[in-house]
């Protein structure tokens, strides 16, 4: 039934937003493709497939499902409808249309305010440098959150990081990163956020064991690719050569499984390895 497959493929997608796992994803692509052979005609995983498109950045798909969403004979309660303006936000964010960002994340959030649509508020603000209403938002985000829980305490702990890291102030995205790992603890990206912090400090060698102990327990090559700048900028090639060929392997595996997800990342590897 296309509707199990629909269910089965959002439980993997919420499991790669922690794991960042590109099987995961691919495995949402082959179960969302098979849930609309499945389906009726007009019919299917049409939302779902939405969000999945933007995940793996194909923004024309993204925004030819929710036209399709659109045109639902009976349209679902205002909250899902706020999700639907809030992913169009998302889609002209990553075209750099911001005014046009701001006015769908604004109509999301006057239909219904919640963790998605203050997030994305908040984001906003960040890329345009109003970093104490970003951090005004995030603490809104989270008051708001109907089913609090250790990931997504965490999720908005790094983002008040990120508004720290963005605005210079380091005490703020130090004690944040801190109670990431305290709420989520164990969690790889939150680690890779602390080996960053160590490294903006100073403390290279502390800085390389922890982002080498997140990369092998991740598998992650962004964080290879950030380990290996930080070796090459203090002059340890050989030691970078190897992590950048260990990244270089995964992006191209990744390339070949999802490109338009993988495309953006590997070129900054290139460029910067």
């Amino acid at each position: 039934q296309w509707l199990r497959r629909e269910s089965y493929a959002g439980a993997l997608a919420r499991r790669a937003a922690i794991t960042g796992s590109y099987e995961d994803l691919k495995a949402v692509d082959d179960l969302l493709a098979q849930a609309f052979r499945d389906a009726p005609e007009g019919a299917g995983p049409v939302v779902g497939a939405a969000a999945h498109a933007l995940t793996v950045h194909r923004l024309d798909d993204a925004k030819r499902y929710l036209d399709m969403a659109d045109r639902f004979a009976v349209q679902p309660p205002a909250a899902e409808r706020a999700e639907w303006l809030g992913m169009r936000g998302d889609i002209a964010m990553y075209r750099g249309d911001y005014d046009a960002a701001r006015r769908y994340y604004r109509a999301s959030a006057r239909m219904g305010e919640d963790v998605n649509s203050l997030t994305r508020l908040s984001t906003l603000e960040l890329k345009r440098g109003q970093f104490d209403a970003a951090a005004e938002l995030i603490g809104r985000a989270g008051a708001s959150a109907r089913t609090p829980n250790p990931y997504l305490a965490a999720f908005l702990y790094l983002r008040l990081a990120d508004i720290g890291y963005a605005s210079g102030d380091w005490a703020m995205a130090e004690k944040n990163m801190a109670a990431a790992n305290a709420a989520f603890s164990g969690w790889w990206l939150a680690e890779a956020y602390r080996a960053q912090l160590l490294a903006l400090n100073g403390d290279i060698d502390s800085a390389v064991a922890l982002y080498a102990s997140v990369a092998e327990k991740s598998g992650d090559p962004l964080v290879m690719d950030a380990l290996g700048s930080l070796l090459r900028a203090n002059g340890r090639i050989a030691d970078s050569r190897v992590w950048a060929v260990r990244a270089q392997t995964i992006w191209d595996a990744r390339l070949a499984m999802l490109p338009s997800a993988a495309r953006g990342h590997a070129i900054e590897h290139e460029l910067a390895l």
